[in-house]
């Protein structure tokens, strides 16, 4: 299963719209990351978590895809204040709702480009290790400030990643990791 969380505001962007519904050619983001995530035909069934107030939005951005995919697509479950509490809070609806799933994928509905090879390999190294989160080597110098915004360290590049989605993991080991956090 896949979980997209899409419950976030994108208040940084600018935009009078969170920034999951904002149109990119003539689809919103979210539509975008459900069709990237159901090409995958090992994705069965897909739950997005959406703010309570953007109903709408999320019914204008899944009238785009075809029967299809809208069939398995889950009624969407509501975020929290957090993308943790988001991500819990879809996490204990497929639970709730008895979706089976041994694999979960967990993806950010702003990333609407995610490619079918890293999807797949996500899904076939969370089979082979119980997790995968992908991650690019961080290109631009990072800089560690204390609290009034002085420098205190510039971390080795080669030190640090920038972690994508989705991310997957074995479904019960997530929802049990949420629940005692």
């Amino acid at each position: 299963a896949a979980l997209i969380v899409a419950a976030g505001r994108g208040l940084r962007v600018g935009f009078d719209i969170p920034k999951q519904y904002i149109d990119l050619a003539g689809e919103t983001m979210l539509t975008r990351s459900i069709r990237a995530l159901a090409a995958d035909h090992r994705v069965r069934r897909i739950l997005c978590v959406v703010h309570p107030d953007d109903q709408s939005l999320y019914e204008a951005a899944i009238c785009a895809l075809p029967d299809d995919i809208r069939a398995r697509l889950e009624d969407p479950a509501h975020g929290g204040a957090t993308r943790q509490e988001s991500g819990h809070a879809g996490l204990e609806a497929l639970a709730a709702r008895n979706i089976p799933t041994d694999i979960i994928l967990v993806h950010d509905a702003a990333r609407p480009f995610a490619s079918p090879d890293l999807i797949g390999r996500s899904i076939e190294t969370a089979y082979a290790k119980g997790a995968a989160i992908p991650a690019i080597s961080v290109i631009d110098t990072i800089k560690k400030t204390d609290h009034s915004g002085i420098i205190i360290d510039t971390p080795a590049r080669r030190d640090l990643k920038a972690v994508q989605t989705p991310q997957a993991f074995k479904f019960d080991v997530l929802l049990k990791a949420h629940r005692a956090a």
